[in-house]
């Protein structure tokens, strides 16, 4: 082992081991990196070969002109996954026949089956993939198959199951698939209220429904309340406004009032006022707030007791809400400019005044 030796014997031969070590390294990394992206760009010259092969059939059999069978024939099997990728593009931007045909294209071709055996797939990725595709294709019967997916480890396989699920029409789930998620911590609220959403559109009373489930967390409730006031379901607003009397909760109980305001929901008018002289200052300015959009000008006194509130927000809101109800509430305000002492609220008041010109 004389070269360990002459290596070792001086320093200067150690440091200059090391660097011809780390100029090996480094090209042999340029080297990897070149050849991964030769393949690369072989893969991407090959795909889209295909997608160009494939794009005049696409046109061909939804003129009628291609038989199904021979457009089958014309996309050989180990290119599934990439033919299900590029037809899905199509699906996204066709309506009616045309998107019809394409699925029972894809149907005809066993993708239904394909992507129901790849949600055993070791990739969280193909999983999900596979989950969204069937909501895609409308392939109902594997709606049993993706329910076992809702517990899955990783959270975007649960929502492409889930959402699928109600794609393909599975709304007799919902509770099943709310109660799953109802105990996941990983859950985000932007992909709870997409699910909610899908729901909501399709029965609202249903999701009416779910607010009166026990043992929903804070999030599902507050995200519910939100999907509610999107959809405007005014019908929600019993529902609604018990669910603020009832509630421990603040933070509930300050979505169902901004719910109850942004619905109109007369009949909250006196929660909303008793409200105004809440221990919370958020709920006395979220509850002033939303008096105005309710929009019931026999307010107006009560509104105008907690313009001297101790806090700013209250009294901005209950100016603003004063000024959303019309003359009459702009006259008020305008007549307290001159004969209330407060300075502090008469300055908001005035800034009130200002912003609505």
């Amino acid at each position: 082992m004389d070269w360990v030796f002459f290596i070792v014997s001086d320093p200067v031969h150690i440091i200059i081991f090391i660097i011809f070590f780390l100029l090996v390294l480094v090209f042999l990394l340029l080297g990897y990196t070149f050849i991964l992206r030769a393949q690369n760009n072989r893969k991407e010259q090959y795909i889209t070969g295909l997608e160009n092969e494939w794009q005049p059939l696409v046109w061909r059999y939804l003129e009628g002109e291609l038989k199904t069978d021979t457009f089958i024939n014309a996309v050989e099997k180990k290119d599934y996954h990439i033919f299900g990728e590029f037809i899905e593009r199509y699906l996204i931007d066709l309506r009616g026949t045309d998107q019809d045909r394409l699925i029972a294209l894809l149907q005809e071709m066993e993708f239904g089956r394909l992507k129901t055996k790849q949600l055993q797939a070791k990739s969280e990725w193909e999983r999900a993939y596979a989950a969204h595709f069937l909501g895609t294709i409308d392939y109902r019967v594997s709606i049993p198959d993706l329910e076992k997916l809702l517990d899955d480890p990783y959270q975007i396989v649960a929502f492409f199951a889930a959402q699928s699920i109600l794609r393909l029409g599975g709304y007799d789930r919902f509770s099943t698939i709310i109660n799953v998620l109802n105990q996941r911590q990983d859950f985000s609220t932007d992909k709870m209220k997409e699910l909610l959403l899908i729901y909501g559109e399709a029965d609202p009373k249903g999701l009416i429904e779910l607010l009166r489930q026990a043992r929903l967390s804070r999030q599902i409730i507050i995200d519910t309340v939100s999907v509610l006031t999107q959809l405007n379901v005014f019908d929600a607003g019993e529902q609604l406004l018990y669910l603020a009397e009832h509630t421990y909760d603040d933070e509930i109980k300050i979505a169902c009032i901004k719910a109850l305001g942004e619905l109109s929901i007369l009949n909250a008018t006196n929660f909303m006022i008793k409200n105004l002289q809440n221990d919370d200052w958020v709920i006395r300015s979220q509850a002033a707030r939303n008096l105005g959009k309710i929009g019931d000008k026999k307010v107006i006194p009560q509104l105008s007791t907690v313009l001297e509130d101790g806090n700013y927000w209250v009294k901005y809101h209950s100016a603003s809400a004063i000024a959303e109800l019309g003359e009459r509430g702009v006259s008020f305000l305008k007549e307290y400019c001159t004969t209330s002492s407060n300075e502090k609220s008469k300055n908001i008041v005035e800034q009130v005044l200002i912003e609505m010109t």
